[in-house]
């Protein structure tokens, strides 16, 4: 299993408890986490609890489950318990008062109360413990003590979310933001970018378009001016493999026919040309901060999306003032589910999206997730619909993508393809443009709206200029 680093900042010991139970590469895990977090990163016990693991790790010891149970009922991994001693530490002289005076007994009471929600949540995890070793199923006994844990874990983390703890932070978040330290990650269309109040903003974005609209390209040359503009983006390409990624890069850059280079139906002539003619291009592509994933055989499940995520903001770290990356993944229905697990598509969709929300929000990164819709709405994302495209209420498209109307409700935008079958092709500069509307379905800080756009297969430009591509 992979560890959620989400939610150990939640719970450390829970989390590190669970991976130790379920987890067949403990040590591989311990490792991964050593280069995330330190001892000091958890609280007393749990950190005597990390430390002890990497000591062991680092002694070449074996990490038997046994061993590890001893030491938790012996009282070495103490976890949420503490001693007397330091229970009168921790509560100060309010606890050793027989009658506490009238300004101390809130402070006291909650202090006993937490001790005690301390308290019954060590007692569960040594229960637990105890079950196990006398035959009991690991998972069940987790199952049984989450209550409790869940329980102190929730009172603990409702001390931190007072909203006076991280109002200077969001203060000074919008004054960066009001003066232009910070600015969404622009797309390459200046018509998107006015409806999208400057472009994406961190949070969870959606694309939806039927096949053969042109969405991976959409989301590819959204990529690609975002990198050139020396934003840090990671392409997760389920369907693209490295050399077809390559060639719709090279082909959006030098306004080529990627498929050409693609197949090699240029032949050596067409590469030449494109080295001799593009090569300040070429040169630009080795440097800027463009990464790729692409699906393994077993497929890319979506307990790697924070994960990667993840890796991202710790190559890319934000120094001094934000810096949002950009994270598309491409698409949403090939998402598989962590090996072992049965799921309907449905449900891969909605966790997939719960982990992109994730990222987007504890990360400052932007989400951007394509999804196909069912061949019961092509009708529609072609006008066939009572309404014709780009009049009326963009909203009405929201909840078109296959499986996947509840993410588009919960995301921060939703936008639409729709390639408009009314409207004849036009060429221009010796190429063929198709008219296509892109449906502003929904904004958090936006209203709903349309922008045209032209498609020629390969890029899209705006209609006044289809020959410039601001890329």
């Amino acid at each position: 299993m992979s560890l959620d680093y989400r939610d150990l900042a939640r719970a450390p010991a829970r989390s590190l408890l669970s991976a130790l139970l379920q987890s067949a590469e403990m040590e591989q895990e311990l490792s991964r986490l050593r280069l995330r977090l330190l001892p000091r990163d958890f609280s007393v016990q749990e950190g005597e609890f990390f430390r002890i693991l990497l000591e062991r790790l680092d002694a070449g010891e074996a990490l038997d489950f046994a061993s590890l149970l001893h030491d938790a009922l012996h009282g070495r991994l103490r976890l949420f318990s503490m001693r007397p001693d330091e229970l009168s530490a921790w509560l100060g002289a309010l606890y050793g008062e027989a009658v506490p005076s009238l300004q101390a007994i809130p402070a006291w009471t909650e202090r006993v109360a937490e001790a005690s929600r301390r308290q019954d949540a060590s007692q569960s995890l040594l229960k637990g413990l105890q079950a196990i070793a006398e035959g009991s199923e690991p998972l069940e006994v987790l199952r049984s003590s989450q209550r409790a844990l869940e329980r102190f874990d929730g009172h603990s983390r409702l001390d931190q979310s007072r909203v006076g703890l991280f109002l200077e932070e969001a203060w000074a978040r919008m004054e960066q933001r009001a003066t232009q330290q910070e600015r969404p990650i622009a797309l390459p269309w200046p018509s998107l970018n006015r409806m999208l109040a400057g472009g994406f903003w961190p949070g969870l974005h959606v694309l939806v378009g039927n096949t053969g609209s042109g969405k991976s390209q959409f989301a590819l040359q959204v990529a690609l001016h975002a990198a050139r503009m020396d934003t840090p983006v990671l392409y997760v390409g389920l369907e693209l493999g490295r050399v077809d990624l390559v060639a719709r890069l090279l082909g959006l850059m030098t306004r080529r026919r990627w498929s050409r280079l693609y197949l090699g139906q240029g032949g050596p002539t067409e590469l030449s040309e494109l080295a001799a003619q593009h090569a300040e291009q070429l040169a630009e592509l080795q440097k800027i901060p463009f990464h790729l994933d692409v699906c393994p055989p077993m497929g890319w499940s979506y307990d790697e999306i924070f994960s990667k995520a993840r890796a991202m903001r710790d190559q890319y770290p934000a120094t001094g003032k934000p810096r949002p990356f950009l994270m598309v993944l491409d698409f949403l229905q090939l998402v598989s589910s962590p090996e072992g697990s049965r799921e309907e598509l449905r449900e891969r969709i909605g966790r997939a999206a719960y982990a992109g929300r994730a990222a987007a929000r504890d990360l400052d990164a932007v989400v951007l997730m394509v999804s196909s819709t069912s061949r019961d709405n092509y009708a529609v994302l072609g006008g066939e619909g009572k309404q014709k495209l780009g009049q009326g209420n963009a909203a009405r498209l929201v909840g078109l993508g296959k499986e996947s109307g509840e993410v588009e409700y919960a995301a921060d935008s939703v936008l639409v393809l729709c390639r408009d079958l009314e409207k004849e092709a036009k060429k221009v500069e010796g190429e063929e443009w198709s008219s296509l509307w892109v449906a502003l379905a929904k904004a958090r800080a936006a209203r709903p709206d349309w922008a045209e756009l032209w498609f020629n297969g390969g890029w899209f430009t705006e209609p006044r200029s289809p020959g410039t591509i601001s890329l």
